[in-house]
């Protein structure tokens, strides 16, 4: 099975952005002297030493800027679950920021074409998973991004010479929860494909409904988000019904030039519509460094992590395994004596309540119905040994 998993890929991409940052003199100093260039996806920070490749505009009071990438790709993935596809990977991030009432405002939007180009059930990818098409879960493909990828503002303001607030509101944004998302991040920004840990670690950088608040100092960020913790549906070229079930807090340090660091949790309410009594609690963190490289260039490293547990699953498995148990008799009747009936073991029960609630993880690992009944007839057997073996 695992050679079938882990077949070779063939993967041409092509990737052409914009010019890199034109020089330009600032309207005024930003907030604590941060500079621009700091900020990644959402209200995200990345190394100072490194930049996102971009063109900028001065217009009276307004600072306008433009980032965008165009990949021309060819994927094929062999084996019996793979697929070969041509198409194109985009997004475009368009920026307008000016003074305001002593800080600093920020208005900004991010477009992608994708549903279009690598047509909307995504484009090949083995052991991805995530997402829906047709209503049926995503696996060994990743699913195209929405064309409102973000649209919101950010306000920045300092309130003393070592101490700033922020709000950031957000019909399609991201929260405070995970690292840099992977089109923003300096490591992977080249990248012709999603990494395959996305919907472990920074999924939520597209969410209908987010309001953001934060303090951050010169080298430091503390941030709390209310957001809408459903994945985005398959209609991708229109806004989800937005709303603010779900929260998160994120904290942030750049002790340097070169480095980035992040802890992230959130409580995620009903991210998958296929299972909508599932929430989810989500564990990330990011360790981001960069330097330059001569004159022009720049060298990028990202260590990432995520962990989710689902708090449905863990709930009923708990009611199964302490009250469910008490009760739960198998009768039977061994030849050599009376009726006899004994409680089933601890580990059935938490068996049976692991089969029924994670479908989609055995249709991607392969296991097959007649395994499962291979199964259910051991153990029928050890139990009826167990059960006749008392005296």
């Amino acid at each position: 099975m695992f050679k079938t998993l882990l077949t070779s890929a063939a993967l041409f991409a092509a990737a052409v952005s914009v010019a890199p940052n034109c020089a330009l003199t600032q309207t005024a100093e930003p907030p604590l002297g941060i500079p621009m260039d700091r900020m990644g996806s959402g209200t995200t920070w990345i190394p100072d030493a490194v930049t996102l490749p971009s063109r900028r505009l001065l217009s009276g009071a307004w600072e306008f800027m433009l980032h965008a990438f165009v990949f021309g790709q060819y994927d094929k993935q062999s084996g019996p679950r793979g697929d070969s596809q041509s198409g194109s990977l985009n997004w475009a991030m368009f920026m307008a920021s000016r003074d305001l009432a002593g800080g600093r405002f920020q208005a900004r939007t991010m477009l992608s074409l994708d549903a279009a180009t690598v047509t909307p059930s995504g484009y090949p990818l083995l052991l991805q998973t995530g997402e829906t098409y047709r209503a049926q879960p995503l696996h060994d493909r990743q699913h195209p991004h929405d064309f409102w990828m973000e649209l919101g503002v950010l306000y920045e303001r300092p309130v003393t010479s070592g101490l700033g607030v922020s709000l950031y509101a957000a019909p399609s944004g991201e929260p405070a929860l995970g690292p840099v998302a992977f089109m923003h991040r300096p490591s992977a920004m080249d990248d012709p494909v999603a990494p395959l840990g996305h919907h472990w670690q920074d999924a939520t950088h597209i969410s209908f409904g987010v309001l953001t608040a934060g303090i951050f100092g010169r080298q430091w960020k503390l941030e709390g988000s209310a957001f809408n913790g459903r994945e985005p549906n398959e209609k991708r070229w229109d806004f989800d019904a937005m709303r603010l079930d779900s929260y998160s807090g994120r904290f942030t340090v750049n002790p340097d030039s070169q480095w980035s660091l992040h802890v992230g949790y959130g409580f995620l309410k009903s991210p998958e519509a296929l299972t909508p009594d599932e929430s989810v609690h989500r564990l990330t963190g990011s360790i981001l460094h960069g330097r330059k490289v001569g004159s022009e260039g720049q060298w990028a490293t990202a260590a990432v992590w995520g962990s989710m547990r689902t708090r449905a699953r863990r709930a009923e498995r708990t009611r199964c395994c302490s009250s469910r148990r008490r009760s739960l008799t198998v009768p039977t009747r061994c030849s050599a004596g009376p009726r006899l009936s004994r409680r089933a073991p601890r580990s059935w029960c938490c068996r049976k309540v692991r089969e029924r609630s994670t479908p989609s993880a055995r249709s991607i690992s392969g296991t097959s119905r007649s395994a499962t009944s291979a199964r259910s007839v051991v153990w029928a057997a050890l139990r009826l040994g167990l059960v006749c073996a008392v005296p």
